[in-house]
């Protein structure tokens, strides 16, 4: 199975030069917890991400103005980016090898098209898989 059968395809994403306020209200309005930043021209390429943990974290938590803060300035730049025709275990492993909860699955193009998550694999994934991953995550985030 790919990554294209599985992963969602309503991506919410902003520019770098978009305030933290804003890219907040986004998140608000959407119910999510997830913003991709694309690049600045308005195409489709990630430049990075940011999570509501990131706003709460890197802006909320050290009194910064989430109008003077911009989503450059708080963004994650490390991306780890899956293609669409990628196969579900190549996402796990990926997600496994990173510790990663999310991953941004792009085009041959290098687009943004979906994301996909624990949840979405949780759905196809055999549960030894799954139960690994989700152990390595669990590691990483309860220490």
């Amino acid at each position: 199975m790919n990554i294209n059968e599985i992963m969602r395809d309503d991506v919410i994403s902003c520019a770098p030069d978009d305030t933290i306020r804003e890219v907040a209200m986004k998140m608000h309005r959407y119910d999510c917890g997830l913003v991709v930043v694309v690049e600045q021209n308005g195409g489709r390429k990630p430049v990075g991400v940011i999570t509501d943990r990131d706003i709460v974290c890197r802006v909320v938590a050290p009194g910064d103005d989430t109008e003077a803060v911009l989503a450059e300035e708080v963004m994650s730049k490390d991306l780890v980016n899956i293609n669409y025709q990628a196969t579900v275990n190549a996402a796990t492993h990926l997600m496994k090898q990173h510790r990663l909860r999310r991953l941004i699955v792009t085009s041959d193009m290098g687009e943004v098209l979906g994301v996909v998550s624990l949840t979405d694999l949780a759905s196809v994934v055999a549960d030894k898989k799954l139960g690994a991953v989700v152990q390595d995550l669990a590691t990483r985030y309860l220490r």
